[in-house]
Formats: structure tokens, sequence, C-alpha cells
């Protein structure tokens, strides 16, 4: 692909890119090949420009935020990625919190907390964007990211159109929104509506948070999150547990000793390693307990 007309677009729109990017350095699971061009806007205009001209010419993209739940293939992406975490806005007024799609959800749980502003706190340490956590309704310890959101202002790129989105539009669903079946929507900015308290009640919850999940979870090990959804009233971790594929292994990826809802980047783990590795949990719980399990991750090829 000839990608001199992206990158003089780019150039006349100030947007910023890098050229050859690895994927292994902008996805937190540490896998993949090369990304030939990654955007960087700043203005969400720009963003919706950008998404709109690369759909209009059937230019391959894929939008990312933190590069959480999602494998890249080995191979050379020949597209663009078009990477959010410069739309990073944090506005507050009285107790709603405007969160861009590409703020980071710790850091808007810690803004929320200088507010003294409480609803976030159980979803700190979800290492995603705001656009990611709306996309698949993020949750933790019993809260979801439909608790506290309130609306989303959304952008159509086939259809060049911004909206509005209430709640109820979101059809939010356990790891389900409305964005997972429109495609060509996605988020510039979301809502969520807190509730006053005081700081050191939110600051020890979030602190309380984290330190569990440092305490039972890979955390800070190369992973893509958690691998499956949960299947209605069962733990997908739990299952595989059971099973005894703890610390299973396949290449460079393995099943995580600490969670087994994790895949890990052992060593120098590739892209079939752990597509091969999820499949084989698959096949050995359905085999065992004749439940299908489906992937939360992404895998892009």
């Amino acid at each position: 692909m000839d990608f001199t007309c992206v990158i003089s677009l780019l150039s006349k729109r100030n947007i910023q890119y890098k050229l050859d990017k690895s994927f292994k350095d902008i996805t937190s699971i540490q896998v993949g090949g090369i990304a030939k061009i990654v955007a960087y806007p700043e203005k969400i205009l720009d963003f919706c420009f950008l998404i709109t001209c690369l759909y209009k010419n059937q230019i391959k993209f894929y939008i990312l935020g933190n590069g959480t739940n999602v494998v890249f293939s080995d191979e050379d992406f020949e597209g663009v990625i078009v990477c959010t975490n410069l739309l990073s806005s944090i506005k507050f007024v009285n107790n709603l919190a405007y969160f861009s799609c590409g703020a980071s959800i710790n850091l808007c749980c810690k803004k929320a907390l200088n507010q003294c502003l409480s609803g976030m706190e159980k979803l700190y340490g979800i290492p995603g964007t705001v656009g990611g956590a709306v996309y698949i309704n993020a949750s933790a310890f019993g809260v979801s990211v439909s608790d506290v959101l309130s609306e989303s202002i959304a952008y159509d790129f086939e259809h060049k159109k911004i909206y509005y989105l209430s709640k109820k539009e979101h059809c939010f669903n356990d790891k389900f929104s409305f964005f997972i079946e429109n495609r060509n929507t996605v988020v510039l900015q979301s809502i969520f509506e807190l509730s006053k308290s005081d700081y050191s009640s939110v600051r020890n919850e979030m602190q309380k948070c984290l330190s569990y999940r440092i305490r039972t979870q890979p955390y800070g090990i190369p992973s893509a999150g958690s691998v499956f959804k949960r299947p209605k009233g069962i733990i997908a971790s739990k299952l595989i547990d059971e099973a005894g594929l703890k610390g299973f292994s396949i290449g460079g990826a393995q099943i995580s000793n600490k969670h087994a809802g994790f895949i890990i980047n052992n060593e120098k783990a590739s892209y079939d390693d752990i597509k091969k590795l999820t499949s084989y949990i698959k096949k050995t719980i359905k085999e065992r307990y004749n439940i299908s399990l489906e992937e939360e991750i992404i895998f892009i090829e």
C-alpha cells in the first residue's frame, strides 16, 4: 500500500504520527508485528476527519487506546493505527465528569478522587481508556461502567454524524454495548454521573481495589487482560483453574499461575502462541463442562 497520501493528509492537518511502530511497544501484551503508520490526533475534529477519510478511501485502520484487550498478528499491519491517547480531556461540572475517549480510566479515577466524587473507585486499576471501557462495559468488583455512565457523544464515520447516546441507547449488558454491534460508530466523549463523598473513603476504596488486583492478578506482567467473557452465572477463570490449566503454556504464552483468567507473555510469545492457547482453553472447557467460552480479547490480523 502507498501511504504517501495518508502522510500528506496527516501533515496538512498537523496530526502527529510515527512510522514503523512495533505493536510490542503499544500493546499491553507486547506481541505483534509492525504498524506502518500510527497517528495521534489531539483534537476531536481531527480524529473524526481522519477516520472518515480512511473509511471513505477504503484504507484499513484500527482505533487503539492503551492497547489492552487486543492482540495483533506478527505480520505487519498494512493500514493506519489511530491512537486516541492524546484525546484525553477530563472536566468536572458539579458531580458530572466529562471524559474524552482517550482518557485513562486510572487518571479519571484519580481526578474524581481529587473532586471528592464517588462512583468510579472500584474501576481503579483497569488499564484501559474511557472509550475502550465504554465499548465493552468494563466492570470490576461488582461495578460496571453502565452503573455510572449518563450519556456519550458518539461519531458515525460512515454517515459523518455526531450525536448523543443516552444511557439506555448504549444497550449495555455484561461486557456488551451498542458500539460492539455498530462498528462504524465510536465514542468521542462520555459523561459520568458521580456522587459527592469524602476524600478518605474514596481513596481507601481505590487503594483496596488496586491492592487486591496486585495480589491476585499478574499485575505488571505483559498480558491482554481478562481473556474470556464471563458465562452467565459462572466465572470463566474458576472453570479454567478447576480444569487444571493454570500454568499451562504453548510457546511463550502461558495461563497465569496467579489468575487463570489471564494469558501472559511469559517469554517472547507470538500471536499464534496466544491464539492456539486460547483455542486450547476453549476446547478443554467445552469437553469437560459443555460450556462455550467467548473471548473478551480481540485478535487482529
